[in-house]
């Protein structure tokens, strides 16, 4: 052993939890306990502390919160990690000057209901701070995976672009996920595709980022009862607006049934509106001009009480499409159901 060092040993955490290095001579050695962080640089040959820092854990007894994401070290040694706090997205950078500051940004929002998380953090050539952002429905309700790009001086996202939108009951799905930093209009992704009944399939491809569309997409959906009972039909509605520069072609919109009893009378106002119920849920994708609207309209049948009390409906562009607002992306509408027939619960 060529040296030990008793740093951290009086607050009861193990030394050596992540390291990084901050130049040719130092390391940053953090460690902590469920209520602090604490960090500290060393001196790699002589393991002597040049400084020490310590800062209080966000508090995560009213909300949800993990820092679980993807850490970064900056080029000037400071420590970006990611997560979610509160239920939004977050990001945290701790400086490794010896000051102990530690800067918090919450670059979006959420709720017990539409949570947003920090996935994955690159720096791209130029030297810009790349995210990887999920927003999505609470409990596997669905959600949408979004690229964007963090802006230090305002502490927000730029536009987001949806890489895609992940549907658990799908029949045919392809997932890509990230291999690294976006480059110029392109990012790297590895693939994983699935059809019902045939063994899966898994691959890389190059996903072009550009951006060709600027505007908004926002769903809206609603039902012709707030009540319903076992044995009855509830009718549904869901629209998708759109406020842009330039027309979008195949644009999606998802919407979760609560009961697989089939849907019926579906009918959608889109341009180029291709419909899928297979899998019991309502999938569409179709054009739409900016200013125009999109309407899909249809029937379910009501069986056994739901574990999904209500509809959860997502819509997003394709992928050359740059939104700022992606929180009226999502629509839910909860359902109270009675558990007999008869609609008599006592």
């Amino acid at each position: 052993m060529q040296w030990a060092s008793t740093q951290f040993h009086d607050v009861g955490a193990g030394i050596g939890d992540r390291t990084y290095p901050i130049d040719a001579g130092r390391e940053v050695v953090f460690a902590g306990t469920s209520g602090s962080v604490d960090w500290a640089a060393l001196d790699v040959d002589t393991g002597a502390t040049s400084w020490a820092s310590n800062a209080v854990r966000p508090s995560c007894a009213a909300s949800q919160c993990s820092f679980s994401g993807q850490e970064l070290l900056q080029s000037n040694g400071d420590l970006l990690t990611s997560g979610e706090l509160g239920f939004a997205p977050s990001l945290r950078r701790y400086h490794n000057d010896g000051s102990g500051l530690v800067e918090s940004f919450t670059p979006g929002s959420g709720s017990s209901t539409l949570l947003g998380i920090l996935t994955n953090l690159w720096k791209d050539a130029d030297g810009a701070l790349r995210v990887y952002l999920y927003q999505g429905f609470n409990l596997s309700r669905g959600s949408i995976r979004f690229l964007s790009t963090f802006d230090f001086n305002a502490a927000s996202l730029l536009g987001k672009q949806a890489i895609y939108g992940f549907d658990p009951g799908a029949l045919t799905s392809s997932y890509p996920e990230p291999l690294g930093a976006p480059l110029a209009d392109r990012m790297l992704v590895s693939t994983l595709g699935s059809r019902s009944s045939t063994p899966a399939t898994s691959g890389i491809a190059l996903l072009d980022t550009s951006v060709s569309a600027h505007g908004n997409l926002a769903v809206a959906l609603s039902l012709d009862h707030a009540s319903v009972q076992a044995g009855e039909t509830l009718g549904f509605h869901l629209t998708a607006s759109y406020s842009g520069d330039v027309p979008l072609s195949a644009a999606h919109m998802f919407a979760l049934v609560p009961w697989q009893g089939g849907v019926t009378s579906l009918n959608c106002s889109g341009s180029n509106c291709v419909l899928d119920t297979r899998t019991g849920n309502v999938s569409a994708t179709f054009d739409i001009a900016p200013g125009g609207s999109v309407d899909i309209t249809g029937q379910v049948r009501v069986l056994d009480h739901s574990v999904y009390p209500g509809m959860y409906a997502r819509t997003w562009g394709p992928l050359g499409l740059s939104e700022q607002d992606i929180l009226d992306n999502f629509a839910q509408v909860t359902v109270t159901q009675s558990l007999f027939a008869n609609g008599f619960d006592e």
